[in-house]
């Protein structure tokens, strides 16, 4: 039950990337043909790609998780039994929580000092830490999907690239 809401969390989060890959996309087809037809490039794309990228990334990370879109090198796991299966699947998962919680902590901790600095970039001047901050959200849903998949294995299941 909480897995498939987590799931659904994560399908809006993908949309939001999505949709952020579309503006990327006319971005970059406007940079294109604004600096080959008029010799104008648009002022501070490079900076827009830049902020665009983190919403790209972060809000698509919980949902690439889920349904095992990372690269894996699994053939010596798929030979292990379903015991050696779980241990592996448990132990790595709780690996893979921390360091996805350290990651969220220490990204919201860098958007708060961003905060404080008033930090911006240099042409547009976006602030950074609301920046910082989405990906800090996206972040969330990265962790929240793992801790689905602890949820999963502590009830019995075994984790696989085959995904629900």
């Amino acid at each position: 039950m909480l897995r498939k809401k987590i799931k659904a969390l994560n399908h809006y989060a993908q949309y939001v990337s999505g949709f952020t890959l579309m503006l990327l996309m006319m971005l970059m087809v406007a940079e294109v043909i604004a600096r080959r037809f008029f010799n104008d490039p648009i002022g501070g794309s490079y900076e827009l790609v830049c902020v665009l990228l983190t919403f790209i990334v972060f809000f698509a990370a919980g949902y690439a998780h889920h349904y095992r879109e990372h690269v894996v090198i699994d053939f010596i796991y798929e030979l292990l039994p379903r015991s050696g299966r779980r241990f592996i699947s448990f132990l790595s998962t709780i690996i893979y929580l921390g360091t996805v919680l350290l990651m969220c902590w220490m990204v919201f901790k860098y958007g708060l000092a961003l905060i404080a600095t008033g930090a911006t970039t240099a042409i547009l001047k976006i602030p950074h830490w609301p920046i910082v901050i989405a990906a800090g959200v996206g972040l969330i849903g990265y962790a929240l999907s793992v801790i689905g998949d602890l949820i999963f294995l502590i009830d019995g299941g075994v984790l696989s690239n085959d995904i629900d």
